[in-house]
Parts: structure tokens; sequence; C-alpha cells
């Protein structure tokens, strides 16, 4: 579990994912989890799904996301929020956004090198 109370992203490396997408894995605890992503203009979320609920805030950028089948284009500002649903996402342009776990991705934790 992440002890910390305050979480200065400046002290926090980025993982590289490849393909144009990076993440910070800012905090969590057995409960929750916050997530930074950033997309390079072009690059292309993996087709994945998650056990649990997640939302997605949009804080930079333009991104193309499919949720179960259903496509939208979301801008800086907006949000999407899925429960166990296929999700994969495409950055029309670069962009940066946070995604928000109902509980901890133990796959995302698996491939940190502290833990």
């Amino acid at each position: 579990m992440n002890q910390d109370v305050f979480i200065e992203d400046a002290g926090m490396d980025w993982d590289d994912l490849g393909g144009g997408v990076r993440r910070k894995i800012m905090a969590y605890d057995d409960r929750v989890m916050l997530v930074k992503v950033a997309f390079e203009a072009g690059s292309i979320g993996t087709i994945h799904q998650h056990p649990h609920t997640q939302i997605s805030h949009i804080r930079e950028g333009v991104f193309e996301v499919e949720i179960g089948g259903k496509k939208q284009v979301l801008k800086a500002g907006d949000a999407f929020l899925h429960r166990q649903i296929q999700i994969t996402g495409y950055a029309a342009s670069k962009k940066v956004c946070w995604w928000m776990y109902s509980a901890q991705c133990e796959k995302i934790l698996s491939k940190l090198k502290k833990c």
C-alpha cells in the first residue's frame, strides 16, 4: 500500500509502456487507485478490460475512446466511466488523462519495481 498522504507529481517517475504511452501511479490503497497516463499524438491504447469500475478524466488533448462497441471523441475536461467493459482508445493529439480505479489494479501493481 502506498502510505503517502501528499503526492507531488515532480517527484514521480514515468513508466514507459511503449507505443507513445506513459503512466505514473500517483497513489493507491486497498480500495482506490489514481494513475496519470500520457499519450503521444497518434498513439493507441491497447484493447483491455478491467474487473472493476474506472473513471477517466481527459486533462488535455483529444481522445477517441471505444467502450462496449460505442465510440466517442472526448476533449479536455470530459470524462468517461466504464464497468467491466472492453475498452480501447486512440489519442488524436497529445493528451494526458487521469484514471481513477475503484480498487487496486493488480496488473499495474505487479509491474512496479518497488512492489
